[in-house]
């Protein structure tokens, strides 16, 4: 289960620098959603909300 979406991460990251030809704004994008994630889940246990 962790390999497959570790693959999918660096497709999506190889199709962000094809598209963008530098590797700074993919990894700028990739860490801006992960820490949104991040602040997401952090928030919905704060106010005790599940996720489902």
């Amino acid at each position: 289960m962790i390999t497959p979406s570790i693959l999918a991460l660096v497709n999506i990251c190889l199709i962000f620098v094809m598209q963008f030809g530098h590797l700074r704004e993919p990894l700028m994008i990739m860490g801006t959603i992960s820490l949104s994630f991040i602040g997401i889940i952090w928030r919905l246990k704060f106010t005790g909300y599940s996720i489902g």
